[in-house]
């Protein structure tokens, strides 16, 4: 697999990872690649890290990173990817390409009125303080603004266009390891 970080960072993301596990740093290390590459963390615990605590939208994130054949559990080459892509170094467009898949959240292959819906309650974590009718309101204008051939539904090339053209999500979309 691609990523952006050097040897030093790998080795601190894999004992980083293996503390959510409650395994120690040291007994991490001395780990034989099996055991280690079997070790899979649920979206739960990785919530629990510090950077992705105050993510709300970190229970999609892992969704969208697990390739384990369990939904939201991560492998530690799943948390890797992850974190490489949340990365500061990480292009632009591959941001962008995970973004969409976070926003899709029916997986659709397109971002729809619902995905912006649940985006925005995850945006708020579940606080009705926008009603029904702000929402609407809300969607309407990001279709309104994104979407190029109003088919009601962005693409990923709409999509693309809409967020690269944002200041602050590159700002915005990253993690320090």
């Amino acid at each position: 697999d691609c990523t952006f970080f050097t040897r030093k960072e790998i080795l601190t993301a894999y004992v980083k990872f293996c503390e959510l596990a409650n395994i120690s740093g040291r007994q991490a290390l001395r780990q034989g690649h099996d055991q280690a590459m079997s070790l899979k963390i649920d979206a739960a615990t990785i919530r629990k890290s510090d950077a992705l605590r105050e993510n709300p939208f970190v229970m999609r994130i892992c969704q969208v990173f697990s390739t384990t054949g369990l939904p939201g559990y991560l492998s530690f080459n799943n948390y890797l990817n992850m974190m490489s892509v949340l990365s500061d170094r990480a292009p632009a467009s591959l941001k962008a390409a995970y973004a969409f898949r976070i926003f899709d959240y029916n997986d659709s292959n397109f971002i729809e009125d619902d995905d912006l819906k649940k985006a925005l309650k995850d945006l708020l974590r579940g606080v009705d303080e926008l009603g029904s009718r702000e929402v609407t309101v809300i969607v309407n204008e990001i279709m309104k603004e994104a979407d190029l051939d109003d088919d009601k539904k962005l693409s990923y090339m709409e999509f693309e266009h809409a967020i690269l053209k944002s200041p602050n999500f590159l700002q915005n979309f990253h993690i320090r390891l």
